[in-house]
C-alpha cells in the first residue's frame, strides 16, 4: 500500500491528497461497478456505473433490467459508461456481423432508461476520437 501511495504522489506532483477504500460488498459477477458519492456544492448524489456487459444477449437483457431497476430505485445524477457489447446501428459495427435483434433490444433499453448520448464531436484525422472536443 505504501508504494502505491508514493506512485500516486509522484503522479499528482504533490503530497496533499488522501485515499480511502472499503472491502467489496454484495455479489460478484454482475458485470458492473456501481459507485455513489457526493460532489461538493451539489445536494443530490452522483452515481457512476462502469459496465462490461456479457456477450450473450439473454445475459445482457438481464443486466439491462438490473441497471434500469437501480436507476428507478436510487435518486441522483447518473452516468453509465463502459462496454455494453452491443451497437445501436449497423453503421457502428465494423468488420463483424450486425445483430439486428441485439441492436433493437439495446435501443429499447436506452429508450426505457431515458438515456441521453454524449456527442463527442466530429471525427477527424488529427484526433479520430474527438477528445479535444471536450
Amino acid at each position: 500500500m505504501e508504494s502505491s501511495r508514493l506512485l500516486i504522489q509522484q503522479f499528482l506532483g504533490n503530497k496533499y491528497w488522501d485515499s480511502e477504500y472499503v472491502n467489496a460488498l454484495g455479489r460478484s459477477g454482475d458485470f458492473y461497478l456501481h459507485v455513489c458519492g457526493f460532489v461538493v456544492g451539489v445536494e443530490e448524489p452522483f452515481i457512476i456505473i462502469n459496465i462490461y456487459a456479457p456477450q450473450d444477449l439473454s445475459r445482457k437483457l438481464a443486466l439491462w433490467e438490473i441497471l434500469i431497476g437501480l436507476m428507478r430505485e436510487n435518486y441522483g445524477m447518473w452516468i453509465l459508461l463502459g462496454d455494453f457489447n452491443e451497437v445501436r446501428t449497423i453503421f457502428e459495427r465494423l468488420n463483424s456481423d450486425f445483430d439486428h435483434w441485439g441492436a433493437r433490444e439495446f435501443n429499447d433499453f436506452i429508450y426505457r432508461a431515458g438515456f441521453h448520448e454524449y456527442n463527442m464531436g466530429e471525427i477527424n484525422s488529427r484526433n479520430p476520437y474527438g477528445i479535444d472536443q471536450l
